[in-house]
């Protein structure tokens, strides 16, 4: 019951739901401090609150960008870089657009061999469900 749940949770938050917020108001947000006629390279990807008002997301879609927006589980909102670990594809965003609903997430320290899994991915809205055969394993 418990993963259902989390996935239901996980699910409600990641997806883009663009009808949550008008097209004007999401453009005005995501176009502040641009100059107009100037090309400006546009990344998009998903992420999922930890906190009321942090997001983890890949650190890869919001690398060199002048202005970070976010929309979806909460109304269009400006964000900001908190942290970033490139080596893990990591960032931590902020945002002042407070969050329903966050995620649970558990240390992997705690899992046991045995134990089953639920991974959640993008893109193609893709879930799987296993169970844990090793700690040891090297990629």
């Amino acid at each position: 019951m418990f993963k259902y749940f989390f996935y239901y949770i996980l699910i409600f938050i990641t997806s883009v739901n663009i009808s949550l917020a008008d097209n004007q108001t999401w453009n005005k947000i995501r176009s502040r401090g641009l100059k107009v006629g100037k090309l400006y390279e546009i990344s998009s990807g998903t992420g999922f609150f930890i906190t009321p008002s942090e997001i983890v997301t890949s650190a890869h879609v919001v690398e060199n960008c002048l202005t970070i927006s976010v929309r979806g589980a909460v109304n269009p909102a400006s964000a900001f870089l908190l942290a970033q670990d490139i080596e893990n594809d990591l960032a931590l965003l902020t945002t002042d657009a407070l969050a329903p609903q966050i995620a649970y997430l558990r240390s992997n320290i705690d899992l046991r061999v045995g134990e089953n899994l639920f991974i959640i991915g993008y893109p193609n809205n893709r879930a799987h469900e296993g169970i844990l055969l090793t700690k040891q394993a090297q990629l």
